[in-house]
């Protein structure tokens, strides 16, 4: 298994001084046998070695588009170049942690008939250095049932296009997935769930991948509320779907709704919050109208009642 050749798909968009640095954590890599390619979605610039300032690496690929894709597009595009068994993307605004590989390629090796390994994440505006040995840190395996129970619950953090994943199975379920009608929020997030519908995947709870966090981040400045509203949509009937085919009870659906509108009405909040352009009063109408009405007919009475509480208790938040 260590010799096994793995491959990173990064996506950049006219932001050279983050990409190197990205490039960069993969280039310092204890795992080495590994090809990088990287999408140039930014049409006005070129990308190559000379114009990062890189010495030459053959490991390196990069392609530069004609026309624009779009971040998911681009995404599947380096997909569809890879012809190693493992795949995995990075933002050019993010970094792996120099164990990232050899740890994921390593819980692999220890288990059968793996579909992804993943690890946990830290987030911010400088990389958090791991705290503890990651020999010690735990590992977990999951079906599709225990994966969605935790995950949802929140109880596992990772970034769904951030793991080591078999090229094979990503290239079964389409690539990347796109919801909703913008920009895809939700979509990193439903992969693993998709990918864990297809069997077993690995999970450590060490932060070994960075999801940087600056003015230019979707996930802090957007206050497209369409984007996330037409995601959720997406998201929930993937998810009824793939219920109803694994044949769960109804109280575990029941459970699982409830665990999916509260995390989406978090993200609701924290969208119109960032929104100066409409009053406070304009805010909860829109809040009430598009999440207690549209999503309380998911679920059970019990969680029902959960929910009003906790819509209420949210409401508050956006003043």
């Amino acid at each position: 298994m260590n010799k096994l050749t793995v491959t990173i798909g990064i996506t950049t968009y006219n932001r050279k001084n983050f990409l190197k640095e990205a490039i960069k954590s993969i280039l310092q890599q204890t795992h080495q046998n590994f090809k990088i390619i990287v999408g140039n979605d930014y049409t006005k610039e070129i990308i190559n070695f000379k114009s990062l300032g890189m010495p030459i690496d053959k490991r390196i690929i990069f392609i530069n588009h004609n026309i624009s894709l779009g971040e998911l597009d681009n995404m599947n595009y380096l997909l569809r170049l890879c012809s190693s068994e493992w795949f995995t993307w990075l933002a050019d605004d993010d970094l792996m942690h120099k164990d990232f590989l050899k740890t994921m390629l390593k819980n692999i090796n220890n288990n059968d008939k793996i579909l992804a390994s993943y690890s946990n994440f830290s987030s911010g505006i400088l990389f958090d250095p791991i705290k503890k040995n990651i020999n010690e840190t735990k590992i977990e395996k999951f079906n599709f049932e225990t994966f969605i129970q935790k995950y949802v619950s929140h109880k596992i953090k990772l970034i769904g296009c951030y793991g080591l994943i078999r090229t094979n199975i990503l290239k079964k379920l389409g690539g990347h997935p796109k919801l909703g009608n913008s920009f895809g929020p939700y979509s990193d997030a439903i992969l693993p769930i998709l990918i864990s519908s297809e069997g077993s995947i690995l999970w450590e709870d060490t932060k070994l991948v960075f999801l940087r966090t600056h003015q230019n981040s979707l996930s802090v400045k957007s206050s497209n509320l369409e984007a996330y509203s037409s995601s959720e949509q997406d998201f929930i009937f993937i998810i009824s779907k793939l219920m109803i085919a694994n044949k769960f009870n109804k109280s575990f659906k029941n459970y699982i709704y409830y665990k999916i509108i509260v995390w989406f009405t978090h993200n609701t909040t924290n969208v119109l919050k960032r929104n100066k352009k409409i009053n406070i009063f304009k805010k909860l109408l829109i809040f009430f109208r598009k999440k207690f009405l549209q999503d309380i007919k998911y679920i059970s009475f019990k969680f029902k009642i959960i929910y009003t509480i906790k819509i209420l208790y949210l409401a508050y938040k956006i003043f």
